[in-house]
């Protein structure tokens, strides 16, 4: 009877294994040659850590040992897969390593389009919230921005970053709560209760006009990257429900907890973090000028003694060709205030992409990290509508605590390039506009390219810096199919210093690397563009990427 048991015990046991599923506690991570990160592999279900087995795809790339340390050995992707042997249950992580570092900040093989970024400083590093897009916004429910998910973002230096993976699906909004128009998630963001030390995510489903019947809602987790569970309606003094998108949250000092929608604000009552204290709401429009209206986006930061209200604010009002009227919500805005709940004094803008090939917004915010400032905002897939990517830049003050306006740029938290730097030919950040911009084409596992094909036609980059390395050449990779191309580097404005002319052979469609010499460029932080002065007999010039060399 004993040995009967014992064998029952065990087939359950096993059943419950099989039933489980293998997970790793990320599901991408970037690594340097020579860097090492230890992965884990744990029951998705209970949680608990799982015996495994390591495996590599490509050695020559990135290296793992039994114990689960991945090391980076050469530039190029890798995939480690875990196997459990009691279960054969398989999980993989896709490892990157020497990811150039410029923006936009993720490598194109991890398909990982995060829009509307939301950066929050937690014990182990930064980890950033937001929405999740997919190709071209294509979805089985239609096409839109956005999808079903959350995933989450973290790093502990800025430079590499680890996709922690799913955090939060749609289908865990059930019961009386879930509608058939819910198809999407919007920005979230997330705060953590000093009182009980949960993570709060605060979330948004997408709606269908004229009815506006999506609500705020919570769900909790004891990680900051999660899984979010048992979602629950954010509530205004218990009862009424909050119709609106784009919650952010904010906890203070004194751990008094602070939510914005657009655009109104409240706060949190400190024993319950999915109900706001509705004595204290205020109309945060009352602070906001006229000319510029709010579109989305709000969230709450502090420094030293003095908030920030940041949001998207439009660029006035344009005109279509048919005679009506679209907002242009490119231009993140900020308010200050030494009390959380205002009255605020509009200061200006932090960033603004307007001019960006098919840009829609910029959604984002920023963060403090080992005592500099950062903001982090999507900019748009040119080709590929619907889709938004992370990016970057440093972000400095001034003495009053109002905020330096900062460019977007292709060198992000670098400040500049130098020489030796790969810069992704797609990481322009200024274009001529209309027919003049060279076109940018998405790669599957590589990063975009550019293609020109008129006269005239350039790409602006930000910024490079020659500092004391004095460039003597620039190495561009380039494909052409017929010669007579002639490409030009100019400094400060597409007429500016000219500083090497790049003549161009037939390179019968393959990619080859061509030298150019350049003449002297001053140390200083400075833009540069390549431009097009003439095209080749027939076809195009399609860029890679290119970089100055030393003298």
């Amino acid at each position: 009877m004993g040995k009967a048991f014992f064998i029952l015990l065990c087939l359950i046991i096993l059943s419950c294994r099989q039933q489980g599923v293998l997970k790793l506690d990320r599901a991408a991570t970037m690594l340097s040659s020579g860097g090492e990160v230890q992965m884990k592999a744990f029951d998705a279900q209970s949680g608990r850590p799982m015996k495994v087995s390591w495996e590599s795809s490509n050695p020559d790339i990135a290296t793992v040992n039994r114990k689960g340390v991945v090391k980076g050995v050469s530039k190029g992707d890798v995939i480690i897969m875990a196997v459990a042997p009691e279960t054969g249950d398989t999980a993989s992580c896709l490892v990157s390593v020497d990811v150039p570092l410029q923006n936009p900040v993720l490598p194109p093989s991890w398909k990982l389009y995060f829009p509307d970024p939301e950066p929050k400083l937690y014990d182990d590093g930064v980890y950033v919230y937001g929405s999740k897009d997919v190709d071209y916004g294509i979805m089985p429910t239609g096409k839109n921005w956005c999808s079903d998910r959350y995933h989450v973002l973290w790093s502990e230096d800025l430079i590499h970053w680890t996709d922690k993976g799913m955090s939060f699906h749609l289908d865990s909004v059930k019961g009386k709560y879930w509608h058939p128009q819910y198809k999407r998630l919007y920005a979230p963001d997330v705060a953590r209760n000093p009182a009980d030390g949960k993570y709060y995510l605060y979330f948004c489903f997408n709606h269908t006009r004229p009815e506006r019947e999506e609500i705020f809602m919570v769900a909790v987790s004891d990680k900051p990257e999660g899984p979010f569970l048992n979602p629950r309606p954010l509530l205004i003094d218990g009862q009424e429900t909050i119709q609106a998108i784009d919650p952010g949250v904010m906890v203070d000092d004194d751990g008094k907890a602070y939510v914005t929608w657009p655009f109104m604000m409240g706060q949190l009552d400190p024993d319950d973090f999915t109900n706001i204290l509705g004595n204290t709401v205020v109309d945060v429009k009352q602070w906001m000028p006229e000319e510029n209206t709010p579109f989305e986006g709000p969230s709450l930061r502090k420094r030293g003694d003095t908030y920030y209200y940041i949001y998207i604010e439009n660029e006035g009002l344009r005109q279509r060709p048919d005679g009506t009227w679209n907002n242009k919500p490119t231009r993140m805005a900020y308010m200050t205030s030494k009390q959380p709940l205002g009255p605020y004094t509009y200061q200006g803008l932090i960033i603004a992409n307007s001019d960006y090939p098919e840009v829609i917004n910029i959604h984002g915010s920023l963060v403090g990290f080992e005592n500099n400032w950062y903001v982090f905002y999507h900019m748009p897939v040119p080709d590929k509508r619907l889709t938004r990517q992370m990016c970057i830049e440093p972000l400095f003050f001034n003495h009053d605590g109002t905020i330096i306006y900062t460019e977007p740029s292709t060198s992000g938290i670098k400040g500049s390039f130098s020489c030796g730097d790969r810069i992704n030919a797609a990481g322009a950040v200024i274009y001529p506009g209309n027919e003049l911009n060279p076109g940018y084409v998405s790669r599957e596992k590589d990063y975009a390219k550019l293609v020109f094909s008129k006269p005239g036609s350039y790409a602006g980059y930000r910024y490079f810096d020659a500092g004391a390395d004095e460039p003597g050449s620039v190495l561009l990779n380039v494909q052409t199919t017929d010669e007579g191309a002639v490409m030009e580097l100019r400094m400060d404005k597409p007429d500016g210093e000219m500083v090497s002319e790049i003549k161009l052979s037939d390179t019968n469609g393959q990619w080859q690397q061509v030298h150019a010499e350049t003449r002297e460029i001053l140390p200083g932080k400075r833009n540069f563009y390549l431009v097009m002065k003439d095209k080749p007999k027939s076809g195009s010039v399609e860029i890679d990427w290119f970089m100055f060399n030393k003298g």
